[in-house]
């Protein structure tokens, strides 16, 4: 396997990732406001902010998992710009839990409870920032390293019919 078609199989899986993350981003969206909208509406300027950073994100994830899907360069700017806001809003959001935990052990049951949601969101980060980081990622949506795309002829095939004219 070369290391082209090692680099677009990965960023086939960046694609697919950034679908499935946006997907979840916007599930999640969706049911904060079906719940907001029951009896116990409670709404603050906070949990606003949260929907709306969240449907954002989901659709930015979206159209960006499509973009790498279908290896457009505007995707990879994307990617990479996503993969840092994604960092550092999950890694503020773990500080945030730490400081404000409660006391005692339902406090640390919080802070645990965190842990994995907040560093699969890092994990991706990195993996991405390193994946378009790199030159053969790059060389892949500039299209200049194994192109499969065939030039066109400019001349029409001949044909063994004479012509008319």
């Amino acid at each position: 396997m070369s290391s082209t078609s090692t680099a677009r199989s990965t960023i086939s899986a960046a694609g697919i990732v950034a679908i499935i993350g946006g997907s979840i981003s916007l599930l999640v969206a969706a049911i904060a406001i079906f719940f907001l909208a029951g009896p116990y509406v409670f709404f603050s300027l906070q949990l606003g902010a949260v929907i709306f950073l969240l449907l954002v994100l989901g659709v930015l994830g979206l159209v960006t998992g499509v973009g790498l899907l279908r290896l457009r360069p505007w995707a990879r700017t994307s990617a990479l710009v996503s993969a840092v806001v994604v960092a550092v809003l999950s890694v503020a959001q773990f500080l945030w839990v730490v400081m404000n935990r409660p006391p005692g052990p339902t406090g640390l049951g919080l802070v645990l409870w965190f842990i994995p949601f907040d560093a699969v969101p890092v994990g991706i980060s990195l993996w991405w920032l390193i994946l378009f980081s790199r030159k053969e990622t790059a060389a892949v949506f500039a299209g200049s390293v194994g192109s499969e795309v065939p030039e066109r002829e400019l001349e029409p095939p001949e044909s063994d019919e004479p012509s008319t004219t």
